[in-house]
């Protein structure tokens, strides 16, 4: 998980029923890019592990 994807959890477990209650409880853009950006760089196909055993189990070669 990215450092800071605590804060993007901690919001979607806030009270956001309106704009003005989205403004108070919204995290800092630049955090919540950095975050969303390392979860990119995470899913990258260079960055994954291969689950031989996952594959296997759909029937295939791994």
């Amino acid at each position: 998980m990215p450092k800071k994807w605590n804060l993007i959890d901690e919001f979607t477990k806030k009270d956001r029923n309106g704009f003005d209650k989205i403004r108070v409880v919204r995290p800092n853009q630049e955090d919540i890019r950095e975050a969303l950006n390392q979860l990119l760089t995470n899913m990258k196909f260079e960055n994954c592990i291969v689950n031989e055993n996952y594959i296997k189990a759909l029937g295939m070669n791994p």
